[in-house]
């Protein structure tokens, strides 16, 4: 990010220079005619717009790469150094104010089969429609994202365990009953709490992952809490 921001300073550089150089070749031309304070009146309202136009395109630009760089860039969910990042505060937070969180860590059922079986475009097609599901059934306070190819990480501030596993329950049903391009598509879910103020988001993963285990051993498309 850092470097593509450098590269857009040096454009509005060069173009800046090229722009004060038109302007004092036209100044002294239009000086010699005896028409300076008029033409540098001019110049200097469309220089100002001109470079508040580049300032503005350079912070848009700038605002772009950094979205790249926390988004997954086949779903637009957050991404996994996102996440990462976002859970570390929420845990802080629980730590210190005892704010309750839980998580909802999916994975999409026999991924593998359905890229194996109608090809890595379609499996694209799919993940890209679970996210929009998962997006669709959140609330503004939640945060969710891609955490690795075809599993997805949900946290939900301010939820108890049973309110998770409601919520869990509520997109398992919206997958199971959307009608993809390859017919029905559904998924398993593993759903945990934080209880204990030594717990760190790893464990809080962990227990999930485990709930989720549960859920693809005992049938898949379903949904498991951690004990």
């Amino acid at each position: 990010m850092k470097n593509n921001n450098t590269k857009l300073y040096v454009i509005l550089g060069l173009i800046s220079a090229v722009l004060m150089f038109v302007a004092d070749t036209l100044q002294l031309k239009m000086a010699l005619n005896g028409e300076f304070e008029l033409l540098s009146a001019m110049l200097s309202i469309l220089l100002g717009g001109l470079f508040g136009f580049l300032i503005a395109r350079v912070k848009i630009l700038g605002q772009k790469v950094e979205v790249t760089t926390i988004t997954d860039h086949l779903t637009s969910l957050y991404n996994r150094k996102w996440l990462n990042r976002h859970f570390k505060e929420q845990v802080d937070q629980y730590q210190r104010y005892q704010i309750g969180l839980s998580i909802i860590l999916l994975d999409i059922d026999q991924f593998k089969k359905i890229n194996d079986t109608y090809g890595h475009n379609v499996g694209d097609e799919v993940l890209v429609k679970v996210a929009q599901l998962i997006r669709e059934s959140s609330r503004t306070t939640d945060a969710y994202g891609r955490w690795s190819g075809e599993e997805f990480l949900i946290m939900l501030p301010n939820t108890k365990l049973e309110g998770a596993k409601s919520k869990a329950e509520a997109i398992r049903k919206a997958i199971a009953d959307e009608v993809f391009s390859i017919g029905q598509v559904t998924c398993s879910f593993g759903v945990a709490e934080i209880t204990t103020k030594d717990q760190q988001p790893h464990d809080l993963v962990k227990l999930a992952d485990s709930a989720l285990y549960e859920a693809k051993n005992n049938g898949r498309n379903r949904v498991y809490t951690a004990a």
